[in-house]
């Protein structure tokens, strides 16, 4: 990672919190976001992430 990403083990209330303040202070250009993503290995296969509700990801 090069730094400005930031990993969380699940997404709490005071996530969606931030997010909303966030989104709320800053002009209409600019948005913040919450993903979700799982890892899956299937088989000899690299893992790829598959984002709950919205199928694999490539």
């Amino acid at each position: 990672m090069s730094g400005d990403e930031d990993v969380v083990h699940g997404f709490r209330d005071e996530h969606r919190a931030a997010l909303e303040w966030l989104n709320a202070v800053t002009d209409e250009n600019t948005r913040f976001f919450g993903v979700e993503i799982r890892l899956v290995r299937v088989g000899e296969f690299g893992a790829g992430a598959v984002v709950p509700g919205g199928g694999a990801a490539q």
